[in-house]
Order: structure tokens, then sequence, then C-alpha cells
């Protein structure tokens, strides 16, 4: 380690990019960094510590050129999420191989579930934080900073003093206790939003929109607002569970930060530029807790929007002060499945709804001029059957179309969490599970992210023992089927249903396509679903027609192809909007021999498309 008159740390999240490995650039859903990172930074930075948080994501220097490797000391990973895991081994080995004095070390839920099997078998690991972070990392920085002596280049480290460390001693893996557990108190002095920390920072702000169709709210950045920790719930399919949250963090409570607090990290973010505000944290009594903090929010007088990631189903009070405090609003809610017998199975008790309790609250959010809805819908879930799937597609078709322009669902894969209860007790839950350990995860992370990017952002290494591989194979294909139409025709779909208030075409259309012998996506298929919806909207008002063309068209000339986690919505005021900009003459160009037109396109165009 180099002396310098500061230590010097380096805080890295790598996100979707691999800043080693340009082979490994997919879509993996990691750009949002822990909400935990940032605060790590200020807590360092506080006790006067040269600290710098880096974001692959938005850095176009290489990795030689951002960090100088012969003045750092220390490096630190938010191994959080698995998808980032590959990346961080090679990053980790590529600054080891530089300089091997530099003390890198994980934290985040994933590194804390196998710290193990990191610290066993990846010797550029040196130590790894388990659970809550930010006293661990003083503690740990102040013992490396009173080692670091000047023209030594070993340093024999006692480290047995930090709290919830892993580490190695002469080759021996050292678990130091998990006694640290943070309380409200412990991180009331810190804001979470200093973004002067990261570099770039301006760029991750620009870069943070809230994916949604919702103006104006989806044209703002975004800041993950920390509400406080815990869970009380065990729902199957989550990796932050109860369950997860003891083995982890020793956790077994749930603690709020002080309502004062949050308020100082929403000013803090806003002067950063910040306008929307996601959080996602309940328990028994986090009503009151909410009531409060939304009313000291419609206090500030600010321009903000908020999102609300809903773990049962909002009160009709918290839903009023929502609306009252902010311009506009957005509730995520997840029932997960339509079948309310699976819903129970697989999620907690504790916040189970029905689909009539789901209807109503949406009924009351409908009477809100300011909110909005996202309905959050997974397979595959512990007794899932390609019947359910199919059910859950009606369901889905029915909220929309008694919701129209209120709502946006999202109907895609489960990813495979390391700590959830599908990963912790596969056989009680009927799972067929091909991941049990790290080593199993990367893996999959090069087979699916490296070998083959156009692969999902969320990995699905599991199936339900009622579902064959076969079986499973065929799902996954119709559900990227049903995900391509509504994206591509989300308009046509709309102005149809206005004029007939028929949807479940689309459904009826998807069981059709089951009958078909089909392997995977080609021009065919393409042209195959055009053909079965232009039957359909054929018979139906000039106007839908040029809609319908008009989509097609402009599918067909950006060469893409939706991907599972599509946005599904209707919204009148939006398709009629397109048909106004339509060119109509696109009837004349198609309306003589339309199937031999495009059989003769379609030829030309073969292999154009981006599958």
């Amino acid at each position: 380690m180099t002396h310098r008159n500061k230590f010097i740390v380096k805080l890295i999240h790598c996100g979707n990019n691999n800043p080693v490995n340009l082979n490994d650039k997919a879509q993996k859903n990691m750009f949002f960094m822990p909400m935990g990172l940032l605060m790590l930074a200020e807590a360092l930075n506080k006790e006067n510590y040269d600290v710098e948080v880096i974001h692959s994501d938005i850095e176009t220097d290489s990795l030689d050129d951002i960090l100088d490797f012969n003045n750092i000391n220390a490096i630190g990973f938010d191994c959080h999420w698995i998808n980032q895991s590959l990346a961080i081994l090679e990053t980790a080995k590529y600054i080891k191989e530089k300089n091997s004095s530099i003390f890198i070390f994980l934290g985040g839920f994933s590194a804390s579930l196998f710290y193990s099997e990191l610290l066993t078998e990846y010797d550029y690991f040196d130590a790894i934080i388990k659970g809550d972070g930010e006293k661990p990392l003083l503690e740990l920085c102040k013992v490396l900073s009173e080692n670091l002596k000047e023209e030594q280049t070993e340093v024999n480290l006692d480290l047995k003093s930090v709290s919830n460390l892993v580490w190695r001693e002469n080759g021996n893996v050292i678990d130091n206790k998990t006694d640290y557990i943070a309380s409200s108190q412990d991180v009331e002095d810190y804001t979470f939003a200093k973004f002067d920390l990261l570099k770039n920072w301006e760029f991750y702000r620009d870069l943070s929109n809230y994916y949604s169709h919702f103006k104006p709210i989806s044209e703002h950045p975004m800041y993950l607002l920390e509400i406080g920790r815990g869970c009380e719930n065990s729902c199957a399919y989550c990796g932050g569970n109860s369950v997860a949250q003891e083995k982890i963090n020793n956790r077994s409570n749930v603690f709020f930060r002080s309502i004062s607090s949050v308020i100082e990290s929403i000013k803090e973010s806003y002067s950063y530029g910040f306008r929307v505000y996601y959080f996602s944290l309940e328990c028994k009594e986090s009503d009151e807790y909410y009531q409060l903090l939304f009313q000291e929010i419609k206090k500030l007088d600010l321009p903000i929007y908020v999102v609300y990631g809903a773990w049962r189903l909002p009160s009709a009070n918290i839903i009023d002060q929502i609306s009252a405090c902010c311009e506009q609003s957005v509730l995520e809610i997840s029932p997960e499945t339509s079948n309310e017998l699976l819903r129970k199975k697989n999620k907690d008790n504790k916040i189970y709804f029905s689909n009539t309790q789901l209807e109503e609250c949406l009924s009351h959010i409908k009477s809100k001029q300011n909110i909005k809805a996202q309905i959050f819908f997974g397979y595959y879930l512990s007794g899932d059957s390609k019947e359910t799937i199919l059910s859950t597609i009606e369901y889905i078709l029915h909220l929309l179309a008694s919701y129209n322009g209120m709502v946006e669902i999202e109907y895609s894969n489960f990813s495979t969490d390391p700590g959830s209860l599908y990963f912790f007790k596969p056989e009680s839950y009927d799972i067929n599970i091909s991941t049990r350990n790290f080593d199993d995860y990367i893996t999959n992370l090069k087979r699916m992210y490296v070998d083959n990017s156009d692969n999902p952002a969320d990995m699905t290494l599991f199936r339900p023992n009622t579902i064959s591989e076969e079986e499973s194979q065929k799902i996954f294909l119709l559900m990227r089927i049903f995900n391509y139409i509504f994206i591509t025709y989300r308009n046509t779909i709309t102005l149809y249903f206005e004029e007939t208030g028929e949807i479940n075409f689309l459904l009826n259309l998807i069981n059709k396509f089951d009958t078909k012998n089909l392997l995977n996506y080609d021009s065919k298929l393409i042209q195959d679903i055009f053909d079965e919806l232009f039957s359909i909207f054929k018979p139906t008002g000039e106007e839908i027609r040029i809609v319908f063309l008009s989509e097609f068209e402009k599918s067909h000339n950006s060469h893409t192809i939706s991907r599972p986690t599509t946005q599904l919505f209707m919204d009148s005021e939006l398709a009629h909007q397109f048909l106004e900009r339509c060119d109509r003459s696109i009837l004349t160009k198609y309306q003589l021999n339309i199937e031999g037109q495009l059989a003769e396109q379609k030829e030309k165009d073969q292999g154009d498309f981006n599958f």
C-alpha cells in the first residue's frame, strides 16, 4: 500500500457494463446503485478518508484511466445482486494483478450469503463485510490506515476487532461475529444523497428516469430513497425475505429512519436535481409512519413525484395521503398471479389479498386524478402451470380493459434470487433449481449474458416440477409472443377495444400459436403474427387498419423485437394521438394483395430483425 496524507478508498458499482470485459455488457437491470452505497461513502468522507464512488455504466474511459492503481489503498465492491457477480470477479482480479497490495473487499446481500465460498475460492478478495456495513467499514478502514506505514508493502493485519467481517489470516478464513445490526439511530446523521462523492454523478442522475409511460413522472430523474431496513414477511420468491434477513444480516426486526432524516435526504437529493422519489418498506405499523411522512412531504411544497412500492394493498387512507402530498404518484402493487391459491402459497399470508380486494383498491386509485398504478405479475411461482399462466394473462387483459389509461402491467419471469425460500428450500416448494452455490450462478451468468446477450435481464434458473422442461420452453416463447404483440400493436389494440369491447382475442391468438410447433423467433413467426392480427382487424373501421399498418411499419423499420419485461397498457388518449400522426396513404400501399407484398418484403429483409 502506498502512503498518502489520506487513506484512499474507491467504492465501485458494477452495473450492466463489465469494466474489464467488453463481451459482458448485457442488460441486467443493474443500473441503479444499492440505496446504501452513497451513505457508506458519506460515512468515510465524514471521517476524512479520501473516498470516491465509481459506476461502471457512466464511465467511458478504461479502468486504467479511471484508477491510479499506485495511489489507492482499498477498493470495495457492492455485490448486492447476484447479476453483478461476474463483472465484480473479473474487475477485482484485474485490479489485484495491477497492484496486489490494494485491499479489496465486498459487501451486499449476495456477498454476505456466499462469503465462505468467495473467500475460499477467490484469493483476490481480502475480506467481506456481512450485513449492515457502515460501522464495520469505518472500523476496517481505521485498522488498515493505522497499519499503513511508509515504505512498507506487506502489512500483517489483525482484523479481529472489525464487526461483521470475514477475512483471511495465513490462508485461513476468519469469520468475525455479525454483531453489528444497524438501528435508526445509527443512520440518523446520514443523508444517503452526497452525490458529489460519485464520479460523473450528473450522468447517473440524467440516466435515472423512472421506467414508465406515465408522464410527466417518467421524464424526471428518480432517487431511490432509503426509508429503513428489514422485512417481517416470508414471500417464497424474494431474496430479501425475513429468513434471508436473519441469515444474512442477523436482523429479526424492521426499523424506519426518522421522518426528519428522510426529509433531509429528499431535500439533499433535490438539490442535485432529482425529482422522483421511490421508496418501499412496510410492516404492520407502517401506515402511521407514512401518514406522517406524506404530511411532511406536502409541507416541503416542492414539485416532486412519489413512487410507492406497496408490499400489501395500500389502504384507502394511504392512497388519500399520497394523492394530497404531491403532483403525481404511482403505486406499485404485486399480485404475482391471478390464481388466489397460488398467491396464498407463495406470498406471505400477512400481506395476502384477493382479486376482489385488488380491484376495490384500483377503483379507489382511479377516483384520484393524480395517481397511477403499476401492477406486477410473475412466473414461475411454486405450483404454476401453463393453465395458471394463461389464466393470469386473461386476468391481466381484464385489468387493462377495466382501468384503461390508469394502469400499466408487467408479467415477467422471476429471477432466481439467492436467499429466497425457493433457493433455501426447493424441495419444500417442489422446485427444480439449477443453482445451489455461487459458482453455479457464475456459470449461468457467463452463459446468459456473455455467450448470448439477447437473454432477458432476469435469469430464471428454476421451474416448478408441475412444468416439464419442454413445456417451460414453450411457455417462454408464448410469453414473448404476448409481449411482442402488445408492445408492437398497443395502439391498435386500444382502438379495437374501444370499438368492440373485446380484448380476449389476444388470449385466443396465443392459444392458436400454442398449437403450432414453434421453437424460436424468426421472420416467418413475425409474418404469421401479422397475418393473424390483420384477419382480426380487417373487418373493423379504416382508422384501426391505418393504425395497425403504421405500427407494423414502425416496428419493422426499427428492426427490434420486444423481450420479456414489457410494460403492458392501454391508453385511449395516446392511441388517438398516434392515429392523428399516421400517414393515411399507408392503406394504398397495402390494400392490394397485402399478403404478396409482405411476403416479398419479408424475403428481402430475412435476417434483418434482431431476435
